[in-house]
């Protein structure tokens, strides 16, 4: 008898609780999660298989301080890459971005391909950085920058607490991060998309789960990392949209290949169409795009993008004649 009475009131109760009280608490609950908090993302659903195994390596030492390694990939998938290792303790190295441009409240920069970029600084290796809006037709043409952007000390775009960053002091020390940043002490900045490794750890997972299927998915990609000590900076362009060449690389397998460089940081940048590498030629003095950039939509065809990061280095050695 008790029980049976027991039963009857619990379900009274249960009632009370799903029909009056429970959409209370339910909109009690904050609709998002507050900014400040980490981004999570759902755990990985499928293995990811690391390419480590390249099918064919080439590596050159063009300039003091720089070693360009090229790697192709068969599996998981065609993959194309291309590594600069930069040793920021050689003399003669030097960090450069895009400078902002005074055209008004709107935009911060005026867009150029990545050679136009290079030609036009006279650095000697140069990739694209930032995301960026509208896509442009004509160079010259103004830029709105996605996130933090500065050059020589002077700030041009804010940061956007969303996105991580690659930051030079105005001592020279070069770090990637998240906001917020000291910007008193920044000497040239370019924000990226999410961090990829943070202090040593994948940190895809984080953010993850904010992002479009096909943006953490297959892609063309531009990517900066550093070791910890903060000497070894690795500049990679992983080439994407290409079918049976180089069809791109997702963003679960990008954090793990810097992970297997040895980076402690490293940030992704904008990709897809915008994804250019280029090298100055020592050899000739003209500037080589060392990938194949799918800027229109189609192989070797260039993208006009907001900014780029550009490294100056040092003459390369010439052979000893054998002058009597």
């Amino acid at each position: 008898m008790w029980i049976g009475r027991s039963v009857k009131y619990g379900w009274r109760v249960l009632w009370v609780f799903v029909v009056i009280l429970a959409p209370h608490w339910v909109l009690a609950q904050p609709a998002t999660r507050p900014a400040t908090a980490p981004a999570t993302g759902p755990a990985t659903t499928q293995p990811v298989v690391p390419f480590r195994e390249a099918v064919e390596t080439r590596r050159e030492e063009p300039y003091p301080g720089l070693a360009i390694e090229y790697r192709r990939y068969e599996q998981p998938r065609p993959l194309r890459v291309w590594v600069a290792k930069i040793d920021l303790g050689r003399e003669g190295v030097k960090l450069t971005a895009t400078c902002g441009s005074d055209i008004g409240p709107e935009f911060e920069t005026r867009c150029e391909t990545t050679p136009e970029f290079a030609e036009r600084t006279g650095v000697d290796l140069a990739i694209n950085a930032s995301a960026f809006h509208p896509l442009r037709e004509k160079t010259g043409e103004p830029m709105q920058v996605v996130g933090i952007g500065a050059c020589g000390g002077a700030v041009y775009s804010p940061p956007d607490e969303r996105f991580g960053a690659f930051l030079v002091d105005k001592d020279g020390t070069v770090h990637i991060g998240e906001p917020p940043f000291d910007l008193g002490k920044v000497r040239e900045a370019l924000s990226g998309f999410h961090m990829l490794v943070d202090d040593g750890r994948d940190v895809v997972e984080r953010t993850a789960g904010l992002q479009k299927p096909a943006f953490v998915g297959v892609n063309p990609r531009t990517a900066i990392g550093i070791d910890r000590a903060g000497r070894t900076l690795f500049l990679a362009v992983f080439d994407g949209r290409q079918k049976g060449v180089s069809e791109g690389i997702t963003l679960y397998e990008l954090s793990r290949f810097f992970l297997d460089l040895g980076a402690f940081d490293a940030l992704n940048m904008d990709g897809g169409g915008s994804t250019t590498m280029v090298l100055r030629n020592p050899a000739t003095g003209k500037y080589d795009i060392l990938n194949t950039p799918v800027g229109r939509g189609e192989p070797n065809t260039l993208r006009l993008v907001a900014n780029n990061l550009g490294v100056v280095l040092p003459a390369p050695r010439r052979p000893a004649s054998n002058s009597s």
